[in-house]
């Protein structure tokens, strides 16, 4: 839901409107900052989906050709906690 809301404030126009606050030195800083911490997050949220699926695959002992092309549990465990604990920090 975050990153929607991200996508959406990025895709639309910026206001005409000359206000102050707008203009302030300290607001270009924070912008890149929830962006930043949502890309970790959504990669560990897609590995950890493809981590379910590739032990689903496992279990049912009639691997699919997908299967083949998803890294391995271990892949998918060290780059989702990697990107996890980088989205907690940011």
């Amino acid at each position: 839901m975050a990153f929607g809301l991200i996508l959406v404030a990025d895709l639309t126009p910026a206001s005409e409107r000359a206000d102050p606050i707008l203009k302030s030195l300290f607001l270009p800083s924070t912008r890149p900052s929830p962006s930043s911490a949502t890309r970790p997050s959504f990669v560990a949220c897609a590995l950890g989906v493809l981590y379910l699926f590739q032990e689903r695959e496992l279990k049912s002992r009639s691997p699919s050709r997908f299967y083949y092309l998803i890294p391995s549990l271990e892949r998918c465990d060290t780059i989702g906690g990697r990107s996890a604990s980088s989205a907690s920090a940011s």
